[in-house]
């Protein structure tokens, strides 16, 4: 849904770039409002296509609650993202996993950019496991 097209757009090292054409994302802040080029927050979709509202099996109620139901006519997935000063989009990671480690409140992305911010690293992914003495990872809480 987002991507460089090859012809149209050139590409940037670690950016998702452009939405394709027909697909309108935006990035919001925790009021809806688009945060502009140069800043992060809520990546969304503006104008849902019909293919986008078939629901999860069995449970359309969980499909309304989980994707539309924290903005009104906004589909919501859970990503934070950024617009770069050329209005490209830049996926930060998921908002929603967090862990829950000895009572605190990690969120996977925090670490995940905490790790990169170091010049020797260049990739990072974070996944909770359990351990008996801190507590049990749980994301989406």
């Amino acid at each position: 849904m987002i991507s460089p097209l090859p012809g149209v757009t050139a590409g940037k090292p670690g950016s998702a770039m452009k939405a394709l054409p027909g697909i309108s994302v935006d990035v919001v802040n925790d009021e809806a409002e688009s945060v502009g080029n140069g800043n992060g927050g809520y990546l969304v979709i503006r104008e849902p296509w019909p293919a986008m509202l078939r629901t999860l099996w069995g449970d359309d109620q969980r499909f309304i609650d989980t994707y539309w139901s924290r903005w009104e006519g906004l589909y919501f997935a859970g990503d934070g993202a950024k617009l770069d000063e050329d209005g490209d989009v830049w996926l930060l990671g998921r908002v929603d996993d967090v862990m829950n480690v000895s009572g605190h409140r990690l969120s996977t992305t925090e670490i995940e950019s905490a790790l990169v911010s170091h010049p020797k690293v260049a990739e990072a992914a974070v996944v909770g496991a359990a351990d008996d003495m801190t507590g049990r990872p749980s994301a989406r809480s």
